[in-house]
């Protein structure tokens, strides 16, 4: 009797929860069960179980002396009934999880796989064309009036050193000014050939 009465029994996600159909056969809409409902209440049911077996190690055979099961079978019959919700508790837990998943990718696909981009080369370096001879030509005397500007600064600075008059320029000595600084140079553009 008692195999008969385990048989018949199943837990409520085995029954009434529906999972995802496979990936290859769902279309834009998916039906399945998503409500942790059902996987709930086996948990439920299989946390009683866990209770009334303890219960039931903790009783004495005197206690189940008028009882119609005994404490052994009782036992046996809270142990299957765990393992059964327990078991029913988890499937549904997994379907209702799989079910969202698929829901999910229903409403929001997944974009197909690009093509790799290929690797692009960099850009050759850019030329710069020489300086023209004129370019160059400024840029030696800007240089050659920088250093005799410098060379006067050094003396006067020496001169203020040694003499008395504080490194005032002598008289036959003209004073030296700098020059008008050269404009800027201008980037030299490179050949577009």
């Amino acid at each position: 009797m008692l195999a008969a009465l385990l048989g018949q029994a199943t837990g409520c996600s085995i029954l009434f929860v529906k999972g995802p159909p496979p990936e290859d056969e769902r279309g834009r809409i998916v039906h399945c069960t998503e409500s942790n409902v059902a996987p709930l209440i086996d948990m439920m049911i299989a946390s009683y179980q866990t209770v009334r077996i303890a219960f039931a190690l903790s009783a004495s055979d005197a206690d189940y002396r008028n009882s119609q099961l005994s404490r052994s079978d009782d036992v046996a019959i809270g142990a299957s009934l765990l393992a059964l919700f327990a078991a029913s508790s988890i499937i549904g837990f997994h379907q209702t999880s799989a079910c969202r998943d698929a829901l999910l990718e229903a409403e929001y696909p997944s974009p197909p796989p690009r093509a790799r981009p290929r690797a692009s080369r960099p850009p050759p370096p850019r030329k710069l064309n020489p300086p023209t001879p004129a370019q160059q030509k400024l840029d030696e005397e800007e240089e050659e009036r920088a250093v005799r500007a410098r060379a006067a600064d050094m003396a006067r600075a020496s001169r203020a050193a040694d003499g008395p008059d504080g490194g005032a320029p002598p008289d036959d000595e003209p004073a030296v000014v700098p020059a008008r600084p050269a404009p800027p140079a201008t980037p030299q553009r490179a050949d577009p050939e």
